[in-house]
């Protein structure tokens, strides 16, 4: 459609690169793009999905050679409002910390109304990258959305991928948001790899059983090796303890050496009924950046409680 000054909006766009390339390609097609948004002939954009080198040194050098053209598109998503845009997946872009601060000012800013699909994951290669601070800054954006933005329009985000960072340091922020009843269209959860620790994985569960996922049918928590046996028991309880269980919930990815020894719990909770629809308790299958399949099934051992 041609606009005004002869220039063309598209009314429906979707955008998806498989590898943005080397840093001085990488840099032009940001920046391009930023300069596109900011034009405005982009107002028509569903989806934008870009996927970096990640930790591929010999492509993105020390992590910095395209910060520019990250700058110049984010920059881009603070100032303009993409109202038609509902995914949103930066992938591997070796996202900091301060620029996924950014992400959340767009957020925060309403200029992201539509949003339904945010991927965040493969961010977690060197320092700074996502985390704490830019957790924070994300579950604050979020927050606000649903609560000071529009009475009767909460957030509509449907999906949430922090796989592969180290978001999950503060993933009690995101317990903190359910719970609060501030993201209640969430229905898939990936936290692969996140980093996720024993007090976290304990807020989850408190959300859990205070009924704040009962719209979720995937919660993706492989390879989280850091929580302890204990956590993961608190988790199944959880679930068993709570009112309504977690009764649209298909996958539940929970392989890892600390989460097999819960057995007792997991079986717990299975014969509970409070997880009527699951299907699969071994995620769904994924390969981390530079790594192989994960096993496709989790072995779990017996306990006491199980029995």
């Amino acid at each position: 459609e041609e606009g005004e000054g002869g220039g063309h909006h598209f009314e429906a766009l979707e955008i998806s690169v498989e590898t943005v390339g080397t840093p001085f390609g990488g840099n032009l097609f940001l920046a391009l793009l930023g300069r596109a948004i900011q034009m405005k002939p982009l107002s028509g954009l569903r989806k934008l999905k870009l996927k970096g080198w990640g930790p591929d040194e010999s492509n993105w050098g020390d992590g910095t050679g395209v910060t520019a053209g990250k700058s110049a598109f984010l920059a881009a998503l603070q100032i303009v409002k993409l109202p038609m845009l509902s995914d949103l997946c930066l992938k591997a872009m070796n996202l900091m910390n301060a620029e996924v601060v950014l992400i959340a000012d767009a957020v925060r800013a309403g200029n992201l109304p539509a949003l339904r699909v945010l991927g965040l994951n493969g961010n977690c290669y060197q320092a700074e990258r996502l985390g704490r601070m830019g957790m924070e800054a994300l579950m604050d954006a979020l927050c606000a959305w649903g609560r000071d933005f529009c009475v009767g329009c909460p957030c509509g985000l449907e999906e949430l991928n922090l796989s592969e960072t180290c978001a999950g340091e503060a993933l009690g922020l995101l317990g903190h948001a359910l719970l609060s009843g501030l993201l209640p269209k969430l229905l898939r959860l990936y936290l692969r790899w996140c980093s996720v620790s024993d007090e976290a994985l304990k807020s989850l569960a408190a959300a859990i059983k205070g009924g704040a996922l009962i719209g979720v049918s995937v919660l993706d928590m492989k390879s989280n090796r850091n929580v302890c046996r204990e956590a993961w028991t608190y988790l199944f309880r959880a679930i068993v303890e709570s009112e309504r269980g977690l009764p649209k919930l298909m996958i539940l990815g929970v392989e890892g050496i600390n989460a097999a020894s819960a057995g007792g719990a997991v079986m717990t909770a299975l014969a509970s009924g409070r997880v009527p629809s699951l299907k699969s308790l071994g995620g769904v299958p994924h390969r981390p950046s530079g790594g192989t399949f994960d096993e496709p099934s989790p072995h779990f051992c017996f306990d006491r409680d199980g029995v």
